[in-house]
């Protein structure tokens, strides 16, 4: 194996270590909170020494936001995938809507549950997060392509025209995202019984979102 072979090597290792160590502290930070976690238990879990942890993440505050990237990374990866299906745009919000309804309904799924942990940790930090600024771009990348998804909608005709696209993009977001965390909260903290299964209540808000912009 040549010097080359060996880098290339040492980077793929580093890689998937770093892979490993972002879906173990999503793991811990949604069951146990990410006040509650330190990140010698999350050392612990992944089965290394903690000064080996700090070389990938200098400070916990950076692991925080790293976890919270990569989720949306992989929402934004999934929407592109969708909004590359030969599917009018009608078709592929519902699809996306299929998608956020598994992740969310999915026992071993811990994204949604971390998310509203996160974007309340962010609230209440008196100073700005390191790196949250990428955290950012992948949610504006996101919008974007819903905004674009809607806007082809409006040309192949599966989107009715005449809808404020900005606004009900921005009203989607918004109310199913706050929704749906809502829901997985409600998986541990048994505030009443629910009489509707959660999966329903998502399908009936997605109707309601795709009666409001069908053609």
């Amino acid at each position: 194996m040549n010097a080359s072979d060996k880098t290339g090597l040492r980077e793929k290792n580093r890689n998937k270590r770093y892979q490993s160590i972002i879906k173990t502290a999503e793991r811990l930070f949604a069951s146990f909170g990410l006040e509650n976690v330190k990140m010698q238990a999350v050392a612990d879990e992944e089965g290394i020494g903690v000064a080996t942890l700090f070389r990938y993440f200098s400070k916990k505050e950076k692991l925080i936001v790293a976890v919270a990237t990569s989720i949306m990374e992989e929402e934004l990866f999934q929407f592109q995938r969708i909004a590359n299906e030969p599917h009018n745009a009608y078709e592929k919000f519902s699809k996306i809507f299929d998608y956020l309804m598994e992740s969310i309904t999915h026992p071993s799924k811990n994204s949604t549950k971390f998310i509203d942990a996160f974007e309340n940790y962010v609230a209440i930090s008196t100073q700005s997060l390191e790196d949250i600024v990428i955290y950012d771009e992948v949610r504006e990348e996101i919008y974007v392509l819903l905004l674009k998804i809607m806007q082809e909608g409006e040309v192949d005709g599966s989107i009715r025209k005449g809808i404020n696209i900005k606004e009900t993009m921005i009203s989607f977001i918004n109310s199913f995202g706050l929704f749906s965390r809502k829901l997985a909260l409600m998986k541990s903290v048994n505030y009443y019984d629910l009489e509707v299964n959660p999966k329903r209540q998502l399908e009936i808000m997605k109707e309601l979102f795709l009666s409001h912009i069908k053609a």
